[in-house]
């Protein structure tokens, strides 16, 4: 190579080499051209007696791309490299597909774009090779998105690493994100979340946890199954009229309510009404009950509640202690806690002489932390004759026998 140390650049300017902001390589004149690597270094490889001494051409601090993809070789026919050092990672042998049209069922056609057909080939293949072990296909497909070659801002985009998501009429219709836990219905702006009026479920949704919503619901029509109480911790406003076939509701203070019947007069329905909050006082004051407040009874004329026969009944509200999650409170069936569930019912029965053995959806809440097992229905329960010992026990056991508890 010249010596250009005591040289004009005018005159040999072409030995000079110029780069470009996008990194090309280029003479003094402009003239793209090739670099001739000829190392000076040399390196110790390998140890033992497989140790050597070898030449250091060019050291790289990260990957080494071809301009373009599958249009450049490493090495050739005539040029091949002597040896190939890798980690005991896979060597991935990747076929780049053309855009593909496909026909999808109903005669649809949507366009399939940048698929990439990758087999995989690692030291453990190696292994099994050599002790005669056929190899695992393990070709996997990865396609960037499927376009609707009509409409083509209609498309399920794939090439997000553990996402998938899709876009219709160019709007972030469903995303599903494996590395953020996420499954999102509509997307941030411009997405789904700006198309309006409303968003259309057919059919049911069922969840296991919480929905939250930072707008209002709608629904015609919303229920519980029977399993559990609903719980409402703010204000419940109704515009119309709620039916009830029977039972009550539980709100953020616990609001018991006792709905009427077109069979019984008031008079009837206010006997019943005292004569469950009277036994739930006095579970309550021997601390086997939710403490009730207060209590009161909205006449038919007033009542936005209706009977099996749709018409409108009156009802009575009981305010009482909300035993929440937060506050420790959990659902049980008593077979599933006997000890407590005895000592429970021997309690009620010799201290309030009350026993519930009518009741078909007893409902029990138990506290962990307090230790404390609470029943709240108290509208079957019946007077125990106490007179002698033989009556308790006989009362113990019969609502042990209907509890199922051995």
């Amino acid at each position: 190579m010249g010596d250009l140390g005591s040289k004009k650049i005018g005159s040999n300017y072409q030995r000079l080499l110029q780069i470009s902001a996008s990194g090309m390589v280029a003479d003094g004149t402009g003239s793209l051209v090739s670099l001739n690597i000829s190392g000076s270094e040399y390196y110790t490889s390998g140890s033992g007696d497989g140790e050597q001494e070898v030449l250091k051409g060019l050291t790289v601090t990260g990957a080494i791309l071809p301009e373009g993809s599958g249009s450049w070789d490493l090495g050739s026919e005539d040029h091949p490299f002597k040896d190939l050092y890798i980690s005991s990672a896979s060597m991935k042998l990747i076929n780049v597909g053309q855009l593909a049209r496909v026909k999808a069922l109903g005669g649809e056609h949507y366009n399939v774009s940048k698929s990439l057909y990758i087999s995989e080939f690692n030291k453990e293949d190696v292994d099994n090779l050599k002790k005669g072990i056929s190899l695992k296909p393990d070709r996997y497909t990865q396609t960037a998105r499927v376009v609707d070659h009509i409409q083509t801002d209609n498309y399920m985009h794939l090439n997000s690493s553990d996402r998938i998501y899709f876009n219709v009429g160019g709007k972030g219709m469903f995303d599903l994100d494996q590395d953020e836990n996420y499954i999102k219905y509509g997307l941030a702006s411009p997405y789904l979340g700006y198309i309006s009026p409303q968003h259309i479920f057919e059919g049911n949704i069922t969840a296991s946890g919480d929905i939250s919503a930072s707008g209002t619901i709608y629904a015609d029509k919303f229920e519980s199954p029977g399993s559990s109480s609903v719980s409402i911790n703010d204000n419940l406003i109704v515009s119309g009229n709620i039916s009830f076939p029977d039972g009550y509701i539980l709100g953020s203070r616990s609001n018991q309510i006792l709905i009427g019947s077109q069979s019984k007069t008031d008079e009837e329905f206010i006997t019943e009404c005292k004569k469950e909050i009277d036994f739930q006082m006095r579970a309550a004051n021997e601390d086997l009950a939710p403490t009730i407040y207060f209590h009161g009874m909205i006449e038919q004329s007033s009542s936005i509640f209706r009977d099996r026969d749709n018409s409108i009944v009156p009802y009575y509200y009981i305010v009482m202690d909300y035993l929440s999650e937060k506050k420790g409170w959990k659902y049980v069936f008593p077979d599933d806690i006997p000890e407590h569930s005895l000592k429970y019912i021997y309690n009620l029965v010799k201290k309030t002489g009350l026993i519930n053995i009518k009741d078909p959806d007893m409902h029990f809440y138990f506290n962990h932390k307090l230790q404390k097992l609470y029943m709240i229905d108290y509208g079957n329960c019946e007077e125990c004759d106490l007179k002698n010992e033989d009556n308790a026990m006989n009362c113990i056991n019969r609502m042990t026998k209907r509890l199922h508890i051995n």
